[in-house]
């Protein structure tokens, strides 16, 4: 299993991250490193930590001309899992796409993201995508 563990820089979060590190889990951390407590004291949380530096309310990831947002920013329960198709299957990410729907509107296979990404890939593991006609507000 993968943890991601959000406010990864504050007390309780940092030693969360690195007890899941220490029992052997895949665990990644994520932190908007606001000032709610002294930045300099989550510095020194994280230090020796993978914690990224990420605003679930604001951040995005430009990469290959596609914005990714964290799965935390989107409005998932929009999202209905699309069939994969063969091209899919052939993925060497993982890819899975969905339809966003909202009522009666549907957009087929307007958003992916990468469930098995490999390095190239790997900083949008499990992120969201979506092709330029969905609009992003």
């Amino acid at each position: 299993m993968r943890y991601v563990v959000t406010g990864a820089a504050g007390f309780i979060g940092s030693h969360l991250l690195r007890t899941l590190l220490d029992r052997g889990h895949d665990a990644t951390g994520w932190d908007s490193f606001t000032d709610y407590y002294d930045p300099v004291l989550k510095e020194q949380n994280a230090r020796g930590l993978p914690v990224e530096r990420i605003d679930l309310a604001e951040d995005r990831l430009d990469l290959d001309g596609y914005q990714y947002f964290p799965r935390e920013a989107v409005r998932m329960d929009l999202l209905r899992l699309a069939p994969k198709t063969q091209s899919d299957l052939a993925c060497p990410h993982g890819v899975q796409f969905y339809d966003v729907v909202e009522g009666a509107a549907r957009s087929e296979r307007a958003a992916w993201s990468y469930e098995a990404p490999r390095a190239s890939m790997k900083q949008v593991d499990r992120w969201i995508s979506f092709w330029e006609d969905v609009e992003i507000e």
